[in-house]
């Protein structure tokens, strides 16, 4: 009996030990559970926080275009350029002028043929033939033939030939034109030997002398100039053709 008792405290024991350690375990567990949670929802919400961060600061850096709701960048705020209906392309080219070129012709050089220039031309030379010229006709020699330029500035030499000027003539003293000489206006200080028809002002200095009949706007005669021929001053060419004509 005393052995059975013994056996049945030894027994008790052995299982009261068991149940003590199981429940140390169990507290273990427990612990280690609370502490897992724990730390799985200190993860959980540092996550959150790391998240919400970003995306404020993606909010704050990255602006977005007008009408999604947040806020608008500063280009998008700034008003349009108006279009003026004029662009560099659309422009238009500013209009290249042509270059004036100038011919010369020395005095060494003789031509027997019509010398057309479409600029402006020097003569020192000779020409046999018609000189025809766009621009200003600047004469220190002769020709023989008819002469055509937009200006003329007769230095020395002689002309023999029909004389057209739109703009004026310049006769130097020592010039001799033997022909009839049709210009817009005139001074002259050499000789003439023809009609002479200025649609503007007509000035015969002091050594001029013009042989022939004269048609002129307005006229300047200086002492010394001689004239031989009628003289109709006042009117226009066409009124004192039509003149002529009645």
């Amino acid at each position: 009996m005393k052995k059975d008792g013994n056996f049945k405290k030894a027994l008790n024991e052995l299982l009261s030990l068991d149940k003590s350690d199981a429940d140390q375990v169990l507290e273990g567990q427990k612990e280690t559970e609370a502490i897992s949670g724990q730390t799985d929802e200190e993860t959980e919400q540092m996550s959150k926080s790391q998240e919400n961060q970003f995306l404020e600061e993606a909010y704050i850096e990255a602006p977005v275009t007008e009408g999604s709701g947040s806020r608008e960048s500063s280009s998008a705020s700034e008003p349009p350029v108006p279009y003026n209906g004029e662009s560099d392309v659309t422009k238009p080219y500013s209009r290249v002028e042509k270059p004036v070129y100038e011919t010369v012709i020395t005095p060494d050089v003789i031509i027997k043929g019509d010398v057309i220039a479409g600029s402006n031309l020097k003569m020192l030379g000779k020409v046999f033939g018609n000189v025809e010229c766009e621009g200003s006709l600047v004469l220190s020699g002769s020709i023989e033939g008819d002469v055509k330029a937009n200006k003329l500035r007769f230095i020395e030499g002689g002309i023999e030939g029909n004389v057209s000027v739109e703009d004026s003539i310049t006769a130097e003293r020592g010039t001799c034109i033997k022909g009839d000489v049709n210009a817009g206006s005139a001074v002259l200080s050499g000789k003439v030997q023809g009609e002479l028809n200025v649609h503007e002002n007509l000035e015969l200095r002091e050594t001029s002398s013009v042989i022939g009949n004269i048609k002129a706007l307005g006229i300047a005669i200086f002492n010394g100039s001689r004239i031989k021929g009628m003289l109709d001053v006042g009117g226009g060419l066409k009124e004192m053709s039509a003149g002529d004509e009645e």
